[in-house]
């Protein structure tokens, strides 16, 4: 009995049958809006699905990025490690100098002075036959002795100047450089004057003529 009765009020007997189905009783547009919202819902779904993949790989792509960024810069930095290592072992062997230092003097006439500087004539060169002379750069801890000051040092005046004379020689004992620190200039004898001088001279030639 209730089978009958539903087939009888159901939608497909009626269809079945060529009965107008009723309006109230079933709604075309329901069934469309209910799809419609269906299909939102799928896509929303599956486009919510896309973007959460997308943003994984994307994720994951920069994460392994990040790394090989990572090892790429600890290799460089090894590399310029080993590299400034090298070049500090190769300028360490080209640094292996011998340096000599030995403390001279020589005793001259000033031909130069200065307040940073002295030349001093000290001897003559019997091959060459030329004067020796040595010129030296004067430093503010210089001692200065039997004078106050250098300033009272004057050309033709007698000194006599210690100095230290530094020898660099390379590993096969080649030299490369020699430098002279003055250390201490003695006053020995002021210059004669040059009235006396030209006196002796003319009394000189005055006893050749006689």
């Amino acid at each position: 009995m209730i089978t009958q009765r539903f087939l009888k009020n159901s939608f497909l007997t009626r269809i079945f049958t060529n009965q107008k189905p009723n309006p109230h009783e079933f709604s075309t547009e329901s069934i469309c809006v209910n799809s419609i919202k269906i299909s939102v819902d799928s896509c929303q779904r599956y486009f919510f699905k896309v973007l959460t993949q997308i943003l994984l790989v994307t994720v994951l792509v920069l994460g392994l990025a990040g790394i090989g960024v990572a090892v790429a810069a600890e290799v460089k930095t090894k590399e310029l490690k080993t590299k400034e290592v090298k070049a500090k072992e190769v300028k360490v062997e080209e640094k292996v100098e011998k340096i000599e230092k030995v403390t001279k003097e020589i005793t001259g006439e000033v031909t130069g002075i200065s307040k940073n500087f002295i030349a001093v004539e000290y001897g003559i060169d019997l091959k060459e036959g030329a004067a020796l002379e040595m010129a030296f750069n004067i430093g503010k801890d210089i001692k200065i002795e039997y004078k106050n000051t250098l300033s009272e040092i004057g050309q033709g005046d007698t000194v006599a100047v210690t100095y230290e004379e530094i020898t660099t020689k390379d590993k096969e004992g080649k030299i490369k450089r020699i430098e002279r620190l003055p250390k201490v200039i003695k006053f020995m004898k002021k210059a004669k004057p040059i009235i006396e001088e030209t006196e002796k001279l003319e009394s000189r030639e005055l006893e050749e003529q006689q």
